[in-house]
């Protein structure tokens, strides 16, 4: 298991670490979960990229989230699709030494 992917049960200290450590974090927020708006909180907090993404029909953010786009999308498809085009940016390129 990858040391970023907080697994059920895991202690608040092991996904404070997870999200300071990473790259991106992406916050789901189509349920308004508490626990994944502080989690996006503290992305934003430790100055880890972050990107917001709900389903359904567009809306404002929660609180202390609003000056961030949150595009939404309808289907999985389109959630795969969002997903692809929000990491895109952040990608490593892999410089070919042959070339």
């Amino acid at each position: 298991m990858d040391r970023h992917q907080p697994r059920a049960g895991c202690r608040g200290a092991d996904i404070r670490r997870a999200v300071c450590d990473a790259l991106l974090v992406i916050a789901n927020l189509t349920d308004d979960n508490l626990n994944t708006c502080i989690e996006a909180g503290m992305a934003l907090a430790t100055g880890t990229n972050l990107e917001l993404l709900a389903a359904g029909t567009p809306r404002r953010p929660p609180f202390m989230l609003r000056e961030r786009n949150m595009p939404t999308y309808r289907d999985r498809i389109e959630q795969i699709g969002l997903i692809h085009k929000l990491c895109r940016p952040y990608r490593r390129r892999v410089i070919n030494a042959e070339l």
